[in-house]
């Protein structure tokens, strides 16, 4: 495995704070870890960029090789993964408030979630989240599933998608939590 880093931070007090930073393994085998019944060939990259506490991103990305599941009398193997996600947030320099302005995530051609979320006064105003999509490619999903199972299956045909919202809020008054929730699916195929 091969492993990299670098941090530079930067700022004449903690709310003027600013830097990058930049963290990465690459060629990492699994079956170096003992009893680990995946083996593949993997790598992680995370990218942070704070311009001020009020302006942070994040990048983060992991892939492998195939996944190979080790069962008693078999072995399993899955394609490769490929893992994105994207940070957008903002905070101030007593982390009473914070905001998420957007979070995307991608896991190969199977999910894509995006969402955001807010919270004042350390809840105690209030607190909100808003999964804005999370959207799961049926097809995909079947592309996905290791040679063994495809057989039985072969006659299926695996279209549409299925697509989650949701949404939401709250607000802590001492020990109490108060909040709301709502959440829509829906699945189309063909």
């Amino acid at each position: 495995a091969q492993v990299s880093g670098d941090f530079d931070l930067t700022g004449s007090s903690f709310a003027k704070l600013q830097g990058t930073g930049d963290f990465n393994i690459s060629k990492f085998n699994t079956n170096k870890i003992p009893n680990l019944p995946v083996q593949t060939i993997c790598g992680l990259s995370a990218n942070l960029n704070m311009s001020t506490l009020d302006s942070i991103s994040a990048r983060i990305s992991a892939e492998t090789d195939s996944l190979v599941l080790i069962q008693p009398n078999d072995q399993l193997v899955f394609p490769p993964i490929d893992l994105k996600a994207n940070l957008n947030a903002s905070t101030e320099p007593t982390f009473q408030n914070a905001s998420v302005k957007n979070m995307t995530i991608k896991l190969n051609d199977l999910l894509e979630v995006n969402m955001n979320a807010r919270v004042e006064e350390a809840g105690k105003k209030g607190f909100w989240a808003n999964l804005e999509n999370a959207t799961v490619n049926h097809n995909a999903i079947f592309k996905w599933v290791p040679e063994q199972f495809k057989a039985p299956l072969e006659q299926l045909v695996f279209t549409g998608q299925t697509t989650l919202t949701a949404s939401g809020n709250g607000k802590i008054d001492g020990d109490e939590i108060s909040y709301d929730a709502k959440a829509n699916g829906n699945v189309s195929v063909g």
